[in-house]
């Protein structure tokens, strides 16, 4: 492998292709922002009308842009010249098909592949790769069935900017914003509206529950037909007035909720969530993902099972005769977040196995 003029300043190469999910492609650009910040020369490579691709452009990382598909053709071709002309000491690829990149890659170049898996079903492919870094403690108990030594495996979590100082509201700014009275109980539902986010699941519930006082607000907008079938759904229902909010671009509007309610049905999804964690709201959602780990049945907030509207009512209607415990929960919410997901602790183990697998592949 190639010998580096200084092994203690990695350079890193990141590849999120053109199927990364959402939360993928999110983490590609918090980790890419994380190195940079530590000093490491970091590349990302993305599909150039991607959303990471406008994060990249508009925050100044050295992006490289994928014309077409990175597996073959001219965007194949694109990621190869780019990686040979600058040959980085890591290539770290998120989701599986991501992971595949970096390992063919590597070959090539030289280096380390990490791989960051975002579900336990995503293990093919992963074998070959340096280290795998896993969202979950599920992905690494499917990991370790699989065969990966456990020094080859990190739980690495998801990770979030903590953006409570941010923004202009104090609560009861914010409330006012929103329209809440005093007598109001709010309930934020992660958006954007999409079926792995369960908020199907929810309105059942909400349905069912019919208490004056609660406020449901769904960021987002009514212009898919998923959007629209919500929005229609929410109005017929007097208890969940509150309807759509558009964009929370200011975090401290967080402050007008009580809870958050996350019926989520995918792994890959979880991101979503994080940033009602560290506003410290408590949760109620399925111990799906990255969930799992943080929200503890009673203590961060309240577990539920996937599709289970009946549940999810139990639990709203435990929050309706309780809301101090509820508070209590988040607080408890915004520490487990600020332990296991927050960006300096992330930031410190990225960081660390850059710098570690830097060094190994410099005495090989």
């Amino acid at each position: 492998m190639n010998t580096p003029t200084d092994a203690s300043v990695p350079s890193l190469a990141v590849i999120a292709p053109d199927a990364a999910a959402s939360g993928e492609a999110r983490q590609a650009f918090l980790h890419a922002s994380m190195a940079r910040h530590a000093g490491i020369a970091c590349r990302v490579a993305a599909p150039e009308a991607s959303w990471l691709a406008r994060q990249c452009r508009a925050s100044g990382l050295d992006f490289i842009p994928i014309t077409s598909g990175f597996a073959s053709g001219n965007g194949g071709r694109i990621l190869s010249q780019s990686l040979k002309a600058s040959p980085p000491r890591v290539l770290h690829g998120f989701g599986v098909s991501g992971g595949v990149l970096a390992i063919r890659h590597r070959k090539s170049v030289g280096g380390a592949a990490v791989v960051s898996v975002f579900e336990a079903a995503e293990l093919r492919g992963l074998a070959k790769a340096d280290h795998v870094l896993a969202a979950d403690s599920a992905c690494v108990a499917a990991l370790h069935q699989a065969g990966l030594d456990a020094s080859r495996v990190t739980l690495h979590g998801l990770a979030a900017p903590d953006q409570r100082k941010l923004g202009q509201h104090n609560r009861t700014t914010a409330r006012a914003a929103l329209r809440l009275g005093e007598e109001h109980i709010a309930l934020l539902v992660p958006g954007p509206l999409h079926a792995d986010l369960g908020q199907d699941t929810l309105l059942d519930a909400i349905d069912a529950i019919a208490d004056h006082r609660l406020r449901v607000f769904l960021p987002g907008t009514k212009e898919s037909e998923f959007g629209r079938r919500l929005h229609i759904q929410a109005a017929q229902m007097p208890a969940a007035a509150g309807g759509m909010i558009g964009r929370l671009d200011d975090p401290s509007l967080f402050q007008a909720f009580d809870a958050c309610v996350a019926p989520i049905r995918r792994a890959h999804a979880a991101h979503h969530v994080l940033p009602a964690l560290a506003a410290g709201l408590p949760v109620v959602c399925n111990p799906v993902g990255v969930l799992a780990d943080l929200v503890v049945d009673g203590e961060q907030g309240m577990l539920t099972q996937r599709d289970d509207s009946a549940g999810l009512q139990k639990a709203l209607t435990r929050m309706l005769l309780d809301v101090e415990e509820f508070s209590r929960m988040g607080r408890a919410a915004s520490a487990a977040f600020q332990a296991r997901a927050s960006m300096l602790p992330a930031s410190r183990r990225y960081v660390s196995l850059l710098r570690k697998l830097s060094v190994a592949d410099a005495v090989t």
